[in-house]
């Protein structure tokens, strides 16, 4: 089964001297449920994406290790710099595509 199971990989980023270790990537379930809180689907079937609330569950999800306490808080007052450099290494390929246009 283990050849079908998202790994636990991590990669270590170091930004601005502080060593971050962040999830590779995340499961089908994880997915599921990140997208259940953040995407409304509109009468007539237009999607809605609420991308700071998915961006910022998948981060509280996937960051594992920073130089602070990890809370959706301390994430939303993160320095936009800090915060545009870890989400370059957060796995959002999975809520891309013409179903979830941003």
């Amino acid at each position: 089964m283990s050849e079908y199971q998202v790994s636990n990989e991590l990669i270590t980023v170091e930004i601005e001297g502080k060593a971050y270790k962040i999830r590779k990537e995340i499961s089908w379930g994880e997915r599921n449920r990140i997208l259940s809180r953040c995407v409304t689907v509109k009468p007539g079937g237009a999607v809605d994406v609420a991308w700071e609330k998915l961006i910022l569950e998948l981060a509280t999800l996937c960051i594992v290790e920073a130089p602070f306490e990890i809370t959706k808080e301390n994430l939303e007052n993160l320095k936009e710099h800090l915060g545009a450099e870890l989400e370059k290494y957060l796995p959002v390929t999975s809520f891309r595509g013409p179903e979830f246009p941003r």
